[in-house]
């Protein structure tokens, strides 16, 4: 096996388990294949599951995500239509994934080639002018988003917005200065910085709860959502399974604030795969007591007005330091 020379054995097995099953899933449009997260950039420990992601030649643009188990190990399935380079070159800032990608199946080459020149174009200095411009584009929508829910009188909204500008410029920070795409080491990239220390101040004051309770009051929150609405992807009770294996990993390295982080992050996303454009006020007030009780140990309580600026402000000193 080509994977013998890689150390780790977790990585290792789960590259083995992506080539057996591209080898028994294969379909005549399939491109190209590679592993990502953890185990694309060799992490994998025992709590990691495979993110194989394929390219595919399709009439459509549509990407899909499923979840999976093969031989009793779980696959997070990605489809994307095969991208040409021009693609790429204009939005970096999307693909940047390619840089921890690790190549599984690529019969003729259009893989490594295609990765090599964006991962040229990506060190490069226009691919990372541009790649900062989109990087900050997005952060500045996340503040708009802030001003109009303040200006609408939804606070819940605006702290979520705000806390979503800080974690981006966070994650620019985290790969600027220091090329990581890891989410889970990302409080790890910014711990010493004062903007990350106040910023702690408000996040976690609303997030005193255990981690048992916020775990269970995801899973319930979940299946509320999987039971009432079409159920989706991110509401899949695989994912519940997925975010238990994360925490346990954060508790024994003691990054307890890392996985609430995760946990609140996991209910939103759980949430704007069902919003259809309505506000979390909107959501929030929809809820039964018993969820919106969940809701609340997983962190959704509305900061002050100046609490809300003082992340804004933090998020744009952070962004000031890429």
């Amino acid at each position: 096996m080509k994977w013998l020379d890689i150390p780790n054995p977790y990585n290792k097995h789960l590259l083995s388990l992506g080539e057996n099953y591209i080898q028994e899933y294969m379909t005549s449009n399939l491109v190209c294949a590679f592993a990502g997260g953890s185990v694309g950039r060799g992490e994998a420990d025992e709590y990691s599951d495979l993110d194989l992601n394929f390219y595919i030649v399709s009439d459509t643009n549509i990407e899909t995500s499923q979840n999976g188990i093969f031989n009793n190990s779980i696959i997070q399935l990605h489809s994307h239509p095969l991208p040409d380079i021009r693609e790429i070159h204009e939005h970096p800032w999307n693909y940047r994934f390619l840089q921890e990608a690790k190549c599984l199946y690529d019969p003729k080459d259009i893989f490594r080639h295609l990765r090599n020149e964006a991962v040229s174009y990506f060190e490069s200095n226009d691919g990372q002018e541009l790649m900062k411009k989109q990087a900050f584009e997005i952060i500045d929508r996340r503040l708009k988003w802030m001003e109009e829910s303040i200006q609408n009188g939804e606070i819940m909204t605006a702290s979520i917005a705000a806390d979503s500008s800080w974690f981006d410029s966070a994650f620019c920070y985290s790969y600027f200065n220091f090329g990581s795409l890891s989410t889970g080491s990302l409080f790890r990239k910014v711990v010493g910085l004062k903007q990350f220390e106040g910023f702690r101040d408000i996040y976690f004051s609303g997030r005193r709860s255990g981690i048992d309770g916020m775990l269970e009051s995801l899973k319930i929150y979940r299946m509320y959502l999987r039971e009432n609405y079409s159920s989706n992807f991110s509401l899949d009770s695989v994912q519940d399974e997925l975010v238990s294996r994360k925490a346990t990993r954060h508790i024994r390295s003691a990054e307890f604030e890392n996985i609430k982080w995760q946990l609140s992050g996991e209910a939103f996303w759980c949430f704007l795969s069902i919003a259809n454009g309505k506000t979390f006020e909107q959501h929030f007030e929809e809820m039964p007591e018993k969820i919106q009780e969940s809701l609340r140990i997983l962190g959704f309580i509305p900061y002050s007005v100046e609490q809300i600026r003082t992340i804004e402000r933090y998020a744009e000193e952070i962004r000031s330091l890429v």
